[in-house]
């Protein structure tokens, strides 16, 4: 038995994640805006729920189909093989409907669980607006995507986002997606022989996934999923692939000292706080401590935090330090202003096209060796 799954990425860091699917042992998969559609064993959702940093989510595809009738829609999601995946839990509808004759969502949704009751033969709860749980895995979320009026239905088998791993209850300002962290992380090609140094590293979301990765712990073991109501001898029969766990040194670093209690705390929870050499000081007080070394930071952009101008200070005590005392290291920053990156005196280039970070468009930028 396989099923379609559809795992979903950060635009623009599909490559990476389907690259992690691959070493993880995933079947290889077609690479499409927003994810990476594969065909695989049922044991891959929980295997890759648990053991992937960098997806941000797992869809299990149900079915396609066309229609331009909200009756035929009905019958069509009556006829699709549930796979004995509707349980107590109630339902939540997320639909979506582009350049389709069918365009009114709520009578989409409400067909769609008029379907559903008829297959379970009862009336399921639905879940919407204030009535959503805090944690998603409570839920059995079905998305119906309506595009050029093809219907595309899946059971979204993560629940919270992937990048809530668990462990982050304390944040500084503008914190980094977990998820986003650890694809920068894997686009640096850690964990290398050397140091890696976040010299801001607000509340240690980028220490902390690099001492994840370093120490083989699968970043899911701490968290609920929906798949885990679904039948555990066909969803959940697997365990996620161990990694080996590489000795290496990892230094965050931050000039505010709640940041710095923030890193510690989260660390801790992570189960990785004896990994990680968390110190308070300003960028001016780095030395060096290796002869290799990476540095991987994520600085204020200007936008949500502080004022534009003053930054310009900051980016130029960053590139001072690249130069003295890391020279010889690489170096990656994420930002958003090209400016900003210029205004550190080196020479960086953008390898990615806009991420979105909350928002916000970012690019992976890189020193030129």
């Amino acid at each position: 038995m396989t099923v379609e799954l559809f795992v979903a990425a950060v635009p623009g860091l599909e490559s990476v994640v389907a690259e992690e699917l691959l070493e993880l042992g995933a079947p290889a998969g077609k690479v499409l805006p927003g994810g990476i559609e594969l065909q695989a064993d049922p044991s891959w959702v929980g295997r890759i729920n648990r053991g992937s940093f960098c997806a941000t989510r797992v869809l299990v595809r149900l079915g396609r189909f066309s229609t331009r009738h909200l009756s035929e829609l009905q019958r069509r999601v009556a006829r699709l093989d549930w796979l004995g995946l509707i349980d107590q839990r109630p339902i939540r509808l997320k639909v979506t409907s582009r350049t389709s004759r069918l365009y009114h969502t709520e009578a989409i949704a409400e067909r769609v669980h008029t379907a559903l009751n008829d297959l379970a033969g009862r009336s399921l709860e639905r879940s919407r607006g204030e009535n959503v749980p805090a944690d998603l895995a409570e839920l059995q979320t079905i998305q119906v995507r309506i595009e050029s009026d093809e219907v595309t239905l899946s059971l979204d088998s993560s629940g919270d986002h992937l990048h809530r791993r668990g462990y982050r209850h304390q944040t500084a300002k503008a914190p980094l997606r977990e998820t986003l962290a650890a694809c920068f992380l894997r686009w640096a090609s850690w964990p290398e022989p050397g140091v890696l140094l976040d010299p801001m590293c607000g509340s240690g979301t980028i220490p902390i996934e690099a001492a994840l990765m370093a120490s083989g712990v699968a970043p899911g073991t701490r968290r609920r999923f929906s798949f885990e109501s679904w039948p555990k001898e066909t969803w959940d029969s697997v365990p996620p692939t161990e990694r080996p766990a590489t000795t290496v040194r990892i230094v965050a670093r931050d000039r505010d000292r709640g940041a710095i209690e923030a890193t510690l705390a989260n660390a801790e929870r992570a189960g990785v706080a004896d990994r990680i050499e968390a110190e308070a000081g300003a960028l001016s007080g780095v030395t060096r401590v290796s002869e290799r070394g990476l540095l991987l930071t994520n600085p204020p952009f200007g936008r949500r935090i502080g004022r534009h101008d003053p930054l310009r200070n900051l980016y130029a005590t960053l590139g001072s330090m690249i130069r003295g005392e890391l020279n010889g290291w690489r170096a990656l920053v994420l930002g958003t202003d090209p400016t900003l990156i210029r205004a550190t005196g080196c020479r960086f280039q953008a390898r990615t096209n806009a991420l979105d970070h909350g928002g916000v468009p970012i690019r992976i930028f890189e020193l030129e060796s």
